[in-house]
């Protein structure tokens, strides 16, 4: 990269101006996105290139509840970057969502009512209109920041999630809200 490239970069990242079509610098890492498929679920979005499943080992660490998510991806090179996936086979129309996404909030807050909500809203993709929200939880070594989604995927319920270090919620609740805009079918 050369030098007009490096002061452009760096200025576009203090204007906040962070876009998945682009690197990105988020601490110390450099990320770049590109669509990956999730087979066991059959759809696609861009994510974070290297993104890999989490070891079974950090698995249990990390989510030690037996009722964790199905499918948690992380990145390749860092794991405090995940993306959370369960699908429901239970039959759901579109138009519930945003009653789910309620429900899940209410639930959230009387669970751990130390966690901060911050906003929810709407993404769209091809798929469906996404209902999400984050909030941020405290943990053993540092908060975190979450976004918690629904979808419906093939009239079943997708539920899916993001987290990583709270200090990084600024840059990533704003790529995170255009991966959701990419989800489409495999």
């Amino acid at each position: 990269m050369n030098m007009d490239q490096e002061i452009i970069k760096k200025y576009m990242q203090n204007k906040n101006c962070y876009d998945i079509n682009e690197s990105v610098v988020i601490g110390e890492k450099e990320y770049t996105f590109v669509y990956q498929e999730i087979p066991q679920i059959m759809l696609k979005m861009m994510l974070p290139k290297g993104t890999i499943p989490l070891s079974s080992y950090s698995t249990k660490v990390k989510y030690p509840d037996e009722n964790r998510p199905d499918i948690i991806l992380t990145t390749s090179d860092d794991e405090t970057i995940n993306f959370l996936f369960n699908q429901f086979k239970d039959i759901i129309t579109k138009e519930e969502l945003p009653d789910i996404s309620q429900g899940i909030q209410m639930v959230l807050k009387r669970m751990y009512p130390a966690s901060v909500f911050y906003q929810d809203g709407i993404a769209h993709s091809e798929l469906s209109d996404i209902f999400w929200f984050d909030y941020s939880t405290v943990a053993l070594d540092d908060n975190i920041y979450n976004i918690m989604y629904v979808l419906c995927l093939n009239n079943t319920l997708m539920l899916g999630g993001f987290c990583c270090l709270q200090r990084y919620r600024k840059p990533w609740k704003k790529l995170v809200l255009q991966i959701l805009e990419t989800i489409a079918h495999c």
